[in-house]
């Protein structure tokens, strides 16, 4: 069993977490991944000593003691990071609300998130709270029906909503209300923390283990067919006409790509959900002499039209700018359906004169992802939650796993993809 040859598809957080749980239990590995580098949304590039992401805020929404956190426990691996000093502020008339990291300070400190809510809006969200703690799911539809259902309010409604777009990059008149509910669940009861040495550090400490026990990675390597005979996975073929044989082969490459490798042995129920357009989503890189912010937290601005949320990354992580400077990052939820450099040159103005007369601002990179927001997905695909995304073992077809930001798991993307390796782990322990 120990000499059981591996192939993953792809090196980003999902695909180098499998590889290393494979080598953990004695799989002989190789990952394969298409672009020239590793870690796909979840790593950075220098630019003149800023840590630039090219996907995720360097953050983990689930904290210190998140699934992340865990899965690389599970490897005898850990990432340095500090905890937000809030899990988020909003504001209302110029006034910062935040959001603690548990229940009872959000319902009883007058100056939480809670707070900016007028009564009647409260009342409707008791009643909403009440009804999904009780199991009942409603009629189903999108968050924004749902809350005029319960009478929410329109300016409660954009809070709400700048929530979910933050997360998600799904708006309320799009996003599913149980998606929703699983968004404020993964805020409330786990505070976010700060990679102190950003996402490559996590990146970085994986590829090492894979490495240092015999595993190895291909970049420049894209994968063209999952093979199958009779029910079972036989290998990869590559787009260079290279075939690797193996007896499991984990994809991370999400369930479009994974679809299209299949061909013909695409399983029904995977092809469905691929099919579904994935939201769109932007990171502007901001830098100035001066703070952006008045704290150390994720900021969702109420007036900005464009922008869903900004945090000043720097405060919590130093090294991730150069001395004597401020770096924001910042989100934008992009319409599909518009033309793209039409939306990020709004995206730009609203963050410049958010911020005008900041001394020595400038906006010096915009990071665009059609695959979907980067980092902090929970949606992957419009329409889906609960037990409606994708399991960890692709129906019908033995040895094929998949470990994407698409399984079966609550939270955000990253927060999906560490609960999902820690099942594999256990999986992987039992065979």
């Amino acid at each position: 069993m120990s000499e059981q040859r591996a192939v993953v598809i792809g090196a980003g957080l999902g695909g180098l977490l499998s590889a290393a749980l494979l080598c953990k239990h004695g799989r002989r590995v190789t990952v394969t991944e298409k672009l020239s580098f590793i870690g796909g949304k979840f790593t950075q590039f220098d630019y003149q000593g800023f840590a630039v992401p090219t996907g995720a805020f360097h953050t983990l929404p689930g904290g210190v003691n998140g699934p992340v956190m865990r899965a690389l426990g599970a490897l005898g691996l850990s990432a340095e990071a500090l905890p937000l000093s809030m899990v988020l502020y909003t504001e209302k008339r110029g006034r910062l609300h935040p959001m603690y990291p548990h229940l009872r300070p959000n319902m009883r400190r007058r100056d939480s998130l809670f707070w900016a809510f007028g009564l009647r809006d409260l009342i409707g969200l008791g009643r909403m709270g009440r009804e999904l703690k009780a199991g009942q799911n409603g009629p189903g539809g999108t968050l924004a029906e749902n809350l005029r259902r319960f009478g929410i309010s329109r300016r409660a409604e954009r809070i709400l909503s700048k929530m979910m777009e933050f997360s998600s990059a799904v708006p309320s008149d799009e996003a599913d209300f149980l998606d929703f509910a699983d968004c404020v669940r993964a805020h409330v009861g786990a505070t976010p923390c700060v990679l102190t040495g950003g996402c490559r550090s996590i990146i970085d400490a994986l590829e090492s283990y894979i490495r240092g026990h015999g595993g190895e990675i291909i970049t420049r390597a894209r994968a063209a067919r999952i093979a199958v005979e009779d029910g079972v996975v036989r290998g990869v073929g590559l787009a260079d006409g290279r075939f690797l044989e193996a007896q499991i082969v984990t994809s991370s490459a999400g369930p479009q790509v994974t679809s299209r490798c299949l061909g013909p042995d695409c399983p029904g129920a995977l092809a469905a959900k691929a099919a579904p357009a994935p939201a769109w989503g932007a990171a502007h890189s901001l830098r100035a002499t001066e703070p952006f912010l008045r704290h150390d937290s994720i900021e969702l601005p109420y007036d900005l039209e464009r922008i869903g949320g900004y945090i000043e990354i720097n405060r919590l992580a130093p090294r991730l700018a150069p001395p004597g400077w401020s770096y924001l990052l910042a989100y934008q939820h992009l319409r599909p359906d518009r033309d793209v450099p039409t939306q990020l040159r709004a995206g730009t103005a609203e963050l410049m004169e958010r911020f005008t007369g900041l001394r020595g601002l400038e906006e010096f990179n915009i990071a665009t992802y059609r695959k979907g927001w980067p980092g902090a997905r929970m949606q992957a695909r419009h329409g889906q939650s609960g037990a409606d995304r994708l399991p960890l073992q692709v129906d019908g077809i033995r040895g094929l796993y998949m470990l994407s930001d698409d399984n079966r798991a609550k939270g955000l993307a990253a927060e999906i993809i560490g609960s999902t390796a820690l099942r594999f782990d256990e999986l992987l322990e039992g065979m």
